[in-house]
């Protein structure tokens, strides 16, 4: 028997009793632990520049990315995963299972309150992630960036005091401990202000802090992990390697957090080199090393216990892409693949540790099945909790664990779907962009206020990864009428909440 399934078998013999099932109880369930990086296309993750010929000798600030390549070796490497174009999106998608067009965040969310133009995450609305662990007797606690909503539950949208006593945003989607920003990125990785909320004794704090936005939130999640005495549900959400001001500068970084010598170089000698791509570089190298150094601080038994994934929330911004990725146009914010294609690691913790058995029967696979943040929040639930959620767009992957089949044992045509959408100030949608597949066929499709139809590109990412042709797939050619028809049926059936609703893909 496979350690994940006797892992969920003793999960299904712990008796639920809403928030206050004993942790001691439920000790042999499998503790969940998320690393997500911001702004982090697989673009810039040394493990995936194999998918790429030539890409790794041509591209001169590759970040290396030692510890989750090593996640990879331990587990499964999904080489067709998707995100949203968008940071908060995203966020919102791995929060409740749903796409935008559901939960409604369509693009990052401005500072400040939730207005028409941008409304936040509605916590009563959908099933959220947190919310379903804690029923199951988890702890769950939430480190870094949030940035999917501000309001507390007493309806304010002010930043909290020094010492405050009222459930933050985070608090509200289920995250009894939580540590980070609320209010999206910070705007200095040394001086930034930090919220703390911790459930157990309904208390907060607001304060400045001077301590490396990187270091700090996994020294956090350090700390919280191992003070559970029961499982866990650990999101550990680094604002690296996001801008601070939408550029990048050596300001940001911390020298003593880089594993590259040729970029501690370039930040060692202004002038040098690239500034914007070795800082960028140089924050993904410190996340990495965070990362390997909170596993290393979990006790054995516990990281033997524990499913690791690593991803990031959106593609690389076009400022720092390098090689065949560098096209303008052609990243973060759009639904091409290079906006949307993300690094997706699930790694067992035992394996990792000592190479012993693990959830992942075959480590050290490429999957190379399309694969959605959505069903990331499905696979958690199936995994650990033994259930998915319906309604969903998403559905869970962990049939992947146990084959060593590149596509799952699954056929490798199979839908999938991102999106990114605006408002104007009264609430309605000012345009919207999607990419839609079918296997490797791929429709890139596009919509302004003002126009009756969406515009559609058709690429076939299998021999053009980077999207550089576009083919003619008019009506009644099976590959672009599929596409068109998966398209509409996302927003056919929904109200006037979709951006989309009641629009064709133009003939």
């Amino acid at each position: 028997m496979s350690l994940r399934v006797s892992c969920l078998l003793a999960s299904l013999t712990v008796v639920i009793s809403g928030l206050n099932t004993s942790r001691a109880a439920a000790q042999t369930q499998p503790n969940i632990l998320i690393f997500v990086l911001d702004d982090f296309g697989n673009s810039k993750v040394s493990g995936y520049a194999v998918d790429y010929a030539g890409y790794a000798a041509a591209a001169t600030y590759l970040p290396e990315t030692r510890t989750i390549d090593e996640l990879a070796a331990a587990g499964l490497r999904f080489s067709r995963a998707w995100a949203s174009p968008n940071c908060s999106p995203t966020r919102g998608s791995l929060q409740t299972g749903r796409q935008p067009y559901v939960h409604g965040i369509g693009s990052p969310l401005p500072p400040g309150g939730p207005t028409l133009q941008s409304p936040e995450l509605d916590t009563n609305v959908h099933p959220m992630l947190a919310d379903a662990f804690r029923a199951a007797g988890y702890a769950t606690g939430y480190f870094g960036k949030w940035h999917l909503g501000v309001t507390d539950e007493a309806g304010s949208t002010t930043p909290p005091p020094a010492a405050f006593t009222v459930r933050p945003h985070p608090a509200l989607a289920g995250w009894e401990r939580f540590v980070g920003t609320i209010d999206g990125d910070v705007d200095d990785y040394f001086n930034w202000g930090l919220v703390r909320w911790d459930e157990a004794t309904l208390s907060g704090l607001s304060m400045n802090e001077v301590t490396h936005a990187t270091t700090k939130t996994a020294r956090a999640a350090r700390n919280w992990i191992e003070q559970q005495e029961g499982p866990f549900l650990a999101l550990v959400s680094f604002h690296a390697p996001h801008s601070t001001n939408g550029t990048w500068d050596y300001d940001e970084v911390d020298s003593s957090m880089i594993r590259s010598s040729d970029i501690l170089d370039c930040v060692n000698t202004p002038g040098l080199c690239d500034e914007e791509r070795a800082a960028y570089a140089a924050l993904v190298e410190h996340a990495d090393i965070q990362i390997e150094r909170t596993l290393a601080a979990m006790d054995p038994e516990v990281l033997a216990n524990t499913l690791i994934f690593v991803m990031g929330d959106n593609g690389t911004p076009d400022d720092v892409q390098e090689g065949a990725f560098n096209v303008a146009g052609r990243s973060k914010g759009t639904a091409y693949e290079t906006g949307i294609r993300i690094p997706l690691i699930v790694a067992h913790g035992n394996t990792y540790l000592n190479g012993g058995a693990g959830a992942i029967t075959y480590p050290g696979t490429v999957i190379r099945a399309g694969v959605h943040v959505v069903d990331v929040y499905q696979t958690l639930h199936q995994y650990a909790l033994g259930y998915n959620v319906v309604p969903s767009e998403g559905s869970d992957f962990t049939d992947c664990f146990t084959s060593n089949d590149l596509y799952c044992g699954r056929t490798p045509a199979r839908y999938g779907y991102s999106e990114t959408f605006e408002r104007d100030n009264t609430g309605a949608f000012t345009e919207g962009e999607a990419g839609v597949r079918y296997g490797h066929e791929k429709m890139v499709a596009r919509w302004e206020l003002g126009e009756t139809c969406v515009a559609a590109e058709f690429y076939d990412t299998f021999a053009d990864p980077f999207e550089t042709t576009q083919l003619s797939w008019p009506l009644g050619d099976v590959r672009g009428d599929r596409l068109r028809d998966y398209f509409e049926a996302q927003h056919a059936t929904l109200n006037p909440g979709s951006w989309a609703y009641g629009l064709q893909v133009c003939e």
